[in-house]
């Protein structure tokens, strides 16, 4: 992102798309307050009429800097210290937003992001959202008001490395924002949620399930509660990935106290921030729809706010609908009356089903079409047909023309995904309730210990009813977020659990599967027990982490991972797996190193140039198991990583950016509308102290990084490598790489062939390649780096189809009209040679050796 990335979206969003995206600003630094800062000048909101689905950014960013002492030394008093605090403030920021740059924090430590007046707060804990702190980063909270305060409190004696901020969001005003009306038909018909608390009650109660959605500290979209388990679904191009989800603050019940409460401001009327980086559990791009689960929320979701059912036979034409809905990120509104001529004359000014056959916005199939009003924000709303109160449709866009003038013919109707397409697709993940009627959940869960290592459990049925029972079973107390399904299909009302280790307590719960309605209940209440017996628990342990090529003249591989803890026993070593299979299971004939008491370990028994899988296994010494080091517990199942040994590598080209713009040239591409370069950033980078830097816009966009150096391919080992950041509206905006063979007359895709010598090569990227194809831009269709990186990554680019050719290569940074993220960072570019180490054989006299599995 250049040095602020004014990333203002309009409330004016004519497209086929309105998910909401709001931007934020500036700051202040620790226990010091800033009485005043510099108001930055307000931009125009122009309106862009797109026909795609987009979600729509209103905001910005804010470059400035907060850290925590780092590291920060341990606590040795029997409380709690608060030790550091930071304070972001910007006079007229509506919200803020912290990035967590970095957060590692020592055991039982702590830090809280908060409002002045507490009235919202978030703990972060370890290393933030879902680990994300020694990772890729996260955003914080959004915290309401031009002000929010960052603290750091101590327990442990050991301390930990802090936290940074790199960034933050700040909301706009009202004013600044603007308006979106494009896909406003005619006149807003729109209502505070709470003005139809009592004049259409059910209405209201559904309502309760709508999600308020932050993304990146900027980006404002729709979602509701569905199912009874507490799935949340939204839209596709809201969410497209875990990593995306990793910066999702979910919030709920985001409305007035009263219909005359005005929430009509970014992130107007806080609710209940109740979870944040969800899991992602599906996607559809055609059919523009992400399916999340939040984890460790406030409240149990559906059992506070209730949740939607799907209607199976979808939509039908002319029924009367509603959409309740957060446009613009404004606080819960209700799309529930429409003034629009159509609905007036046909349906007493009611919402309606106008079409079932719009041509669709992200794929092939039709789309119901209605003249209810939405705005940027709106994406991914529920669209509900009033006879039952089911949704029949998933709102995501308007058609390529406006709805404002009252004329059907001329005007475009905002759209809905048929739902009916979407039960299809989800197939097996279709949320428990989403379309049947849940049976009641088992009642009087027990838990015994009964002899060594087992368990019995028992409870009572719900009623009268065909009925069988899952069991579900956790390590730990009744809070623990992983249980497991050990037993389906269990026709009595008890379950005998022989798989238990003893001194380890275990929580259980059960579902009802009623066989007629093939629905499955919410989970019962838990309850635990603590087995006897022997201690047969393998430790807690994540597996490698990495394995890293050394590049030495003996051919060499580093194999790192985490501590473990072990829960049987007092210790634990590990057990070090190899093999050319990427898929293997951990055997006697693939150990190559046990008992290591360390967490890492150097095989020098590597071939050169052949793929290698590593798997590390952590083995208790209870002597209670059949570990490879001391019969004690062993884990298994756990990740295998590979690894190509080579020797030095002969440097052909090399240039870490640190030396300025010598080696570059940038220009503007054809398709290009005036927007910013690339230029020389200092402030992210893989290697200090510079790299290059394009920056994600909302407009047209086709810049060009070109690498002056002419490349003779001499040898079929070369390969150009270099490491790269980005983070672009995902399948919108992104980069490509380009080559050219014939000193830039014409350039390629470097996937694809130059219709002479160089032929199309699909794997011709070997690490790190093109994650998604481009829907708009200049590069529209074409395989890209879209999305987030989540970090640095290294590319790697094997050039043997060149051999013979001078061949140049270039950066394109390609954004269509409308929305924006960070950009696209460029560091240490080299073209290398792998050369070739020499196999050590040495080892081989312990009998070890590269076996087939």
């Amino acid at each position: 992102m250049s040095k602020k990335l004014l990333i203002i979206l309009l409330l004016i969003l004519s497209t086929s798309s309105f998910g909401q995206f709001e931007v934020l600003s500036q700051s202040e630094h620790s226990v010091s307050w800033l009485d005043e800062l510099q108001f930055k000048p307000k931009k125009t909101i122009k309106s862009q009429s797109l026909a795609s689905n987009e979600a729509s950014i209103v905001g910005e960013y804010i470059k400035q800097a907060y850290s925590s002492p780092s590291p920060y030394l341990g606590n040795n008093t029997s409380s709690t210290q608060l030790v550091w605090t930071d304070v972001i403030h910007y006079a007229s920021g509506t919200y803020i937003s912290p990035y967590f740059s970095m957060m590692d924090l020592g055991p039982d430590d702590y830090v809280v992001l908060r409002s002045p007046d507490n009235s919202r707060k978030w703990v972060y804990r370890d290393q933030g959202i879902n680990g994300q702190g020694t990772k890729s980063g996260f955003w914080g909270i959004p915290i309401h008001g031009n002000t929010a305060i960052v603290e750091l409190y101590v327990n442990s004696a050991t301390g930990g490395k802090g936290y940074q901020i790199s960034e933050f969001a700040r909301g706009y005003t009202r004013a600044e924002m603007g308006f979106d009306g494009e896909s406003i038909c005619t006149t807003d018909d729109t209502q505070e949620a709470k003005c139809y608390m009592n004049s259409e009650p059910e209405v209201y109660e559904k309502a309760r399930a709508v999600v308020r959605i932050l993304s990146n500290g900027n980006a404002h979209c729709t979602g509701w509660l569905v199912g009874d388990e507490g799935h949340i679904l939204t839209n596709e191009h809201c969410v497209t990935d875990q990593s995306s989800a990793n910066n999702l603050t979910l919030e709920l019940m985001a409305e007035g106290a009263d219909c005359a409460t005005n929430c009509s401001s970014a992130l107007g009327c806080p609710g209940i921030v109740e979870a944040t980086g969800p899991t992602f559990i599906t996607d559809s791009g055609p059919l523009d729809y992400a399916l999340l689960m939040p984890t460790n929320t406030v409240n149990d979701l559906p059992t506070t706010y209730g949740f939607m059912q799907l209607r199976a036979t979808g939509a039908v034409l002319n029924e009367q609908i509603y959409i309740p809905q957060h446009p613009a990120g404004w606080g819960k509104r209700v799309a529930f009356s429409s003034s629009y001529p159509d609905d007036v004359n046909n349906n007493n000014g009611l919402g309606t089903a106008n079409s079932i056959s719009e041509a669709g916005c992200s794929g092939p199939e039709p789309d119901v079409g209605y003249w209810l009003d939405t705005q940027g924000g709106s994406s991914g709303s529920p669209v509900l047909g009033y006879s039952d109160h089911k949704i029949v449709a998933l709102h995501h866009c308007r058609g390529s023309a406006s709805c404002t003038t009252g004329n059907s013919g001329s005007d475009d109707p905002n759209r809905g995904v048929p739902i009916q397409a979407i039960i299809a697709d989800l197939g097996a993940n279709l949320p428990n309730g989403a379309v049947c009627d849940s049976p009641d959940a088992p009642t009087n869960v027990n838990a015994v210990a009964n002899g060594d290592n087992q368990i019995d459990v028992s409870w009572s049925s719900p009623g009268a009813g065909s009925f069988l029972y899952d069991v579900y079973r956790a390590v730990g107390n009744c809070s623990s977020t992983t249980y497991e399904k050990i037993a389906t299909g269990v026709s009595g009302t008890t379950y005998v659990d022989t798989d238990v280790s003893g001194t380890s307590e275990y929580a259980y719960k059960v579902k009802t599967y009623d066989t007629v309605e093939a629905c499955t209940s919410v989970f019962s209440s838990c309850d635990t027990a603590t087995a006897t017996g022997i201690c047969t628990l393998a430790p807690t342990f994540s597996g490698v982490e990495q394995v890293v090529n050394q590049k030495q003249n003996t051919c060499a591989v580093q194999v790192d991972w985490s501590q473990s803890v072990n829960n049987c026993g007092d210790d634990v070593v590990y057990n070090v797996y190899r093999s050319p299979l990427e898929e293997f299971t951990p055997s006697a004939n693939n150990l190559v190193s046990s008992c290591e008491t360390g967490t890492t370990f150097t095989d020098t028994g590597m071939v050169y140039g052949q793929d290698f899988y590593y798997s590390v296994q952590a083995e208790d010494n209870s002597n209670n198991g059949s570990g490879m080091c001391s019969a004690g517990n062993e884990t298994s199942n756990l990740i295998n990583m590979g690894v190509v040994a080579t020797g030095p590598d002969n440097v052909a080209f090399s240039d870490d950016i640190d030396s300025g713009t010598g080696n570059w040239s940038t220009q503007a591409g054809t398709a290009d509308s005036g927007t910013s370069a690339w230029e020389i950033n200092t402030t992210t980078v893989n290697s200090a102290p510079n790299s290059w830097f394009v920056s994600d816009e909302p407009t047209t966009k086709d810049q060009l990084l070109i690498l002056d150096e002419i490349i003779n391919v001499s040898s079929a080992g070369l390969e150009l490598r270099f490491n790269h950041n980005f983070n672009t509206e995902a399948t919108w905006d992104g980069g490509v790489l380009e080559y050219t063979t014939d000193g830039g007359v014409t350039w390629f895709d470097i996937l694809a062939g130059d219709g002479g010598s160089v032929a199309a090569n699909p794997d011709r990227i070997i690490q790190n390649g093109y994650p998604s194809a481009l829907r708009g831009g200049p590069a529209t269709g074409r395989d890209a780096w879209s999305g987030t990186s989540s970090g640095w990554q290294q590319v790697v680019v094997s050039l043997s189809d060149f051999v013979g050719e001078t061949v140049q290569f270039r950066w394109r940074m390609s954004c269509d009209g409308s929305v924006s993220g960070e950009g696209w960072y460029i560091d240490d570019v080299s073209v290398v040679e792998p050369t070739q180490c020499d196999f050590n054989d040495l080892i081989y006299a312990d009998g070890f050796g590269p076996t087939p599995d």
